[in-house]
């Protein structure tokens, strides 16, 4: 429903406001009684008795060696929610400032999923809850750790036939250069790992939303 006056809600739950793109404008969602509406360029509202699946993942932390502890990509949480006859409708626990700058929101958009899943729940016994990556977007990180343990298997290769080679400057640039390689690859592909471990897609109860992970953690 777009360009109409968003009607008063009977008891309006827990909202929730974010931008998800530079060609977004701000977004704020509002649980209700029986349907999910929003609010901002347009007006919107999504009966709960429509939403066949909602899906509750989060993305990984991203970093690369020699660019400092800190990721090079923070992590976020996202929900989308699969309804009859429509598009998926995503929320993300991070707010788009500009370019390469975004605001992590997770104080007010863990409460606003939890509040909107048990809603559902109450509401749709039909609806299916998930939590994990969709199975191409999980098979497109699973292809990330096969190339990089493949990559990271190279360089210890490399590594080891440096080693019996006779002492020059440029063995020892290739040591060095196939060392770096392969300690990054290591802790790289650790990480996607533990990030396919997680997210494998299963079906969760709504009232055991899996908890988010440290800041720390990648």
């Amino acid at each position: 429903m777009n360009g109409a006056a968003a009607p008063a809600s009977a008891t309006a739950g827990p909202s929730y406001s974010f931008r998800a793109g530079l060609a977004k404008g701000d977004i704020t969602y509002t649980v209700g009684d029986t349907e999910l509406s929003w609010t901002g360029r347009h007006y919107g509202q999504l009966p709960y008795r429509d939403i066949r699946l909602i899906r509750f993942y989060d993305t990984p932390n991203i970093s690369f060696a020699g660019y400092g502890p800190n990721p090079t990509f923070r992590g976020f949480r996202r929900c989308v929610i699969h309804a009859a006859g429509r598009l998926p409708l995503a929320l993300s626990s991070v707010h788009y400032l500009g370019p390469y700058r975004f605001e992590d929101r997770s104080a007010t958009y863990r409460p606003f999923v939890e509040a909107l899943i048990a809603r559902v729940a109450a509401t749709s016994p039909h609806t299916a809850f998930y939590t994990g990556m969709p199975a191409g977007l999980w098979l497109l990180w699973l292809a990330a750790f096969v190339v990089t343990a493949a990559v990271t298997g190279f360089a210890g290769l490399m590594l080891i036939y440096g080693l019996t080679q006779p002492v020059t400057s440029s063995t020892v640039l290739g040591l060095i250069t196939a060392g770096g390689i392969a300690v990054g690859g290591v802790a790289s592909s650790l990480s996607f790992w533990r990030l396919l471990r997680r997210n494998r897609s299963r079906p969760y109860s709504p009232g055991m939303m899996p908890q988010p992970r440290s800041k720390d953690q990648g």
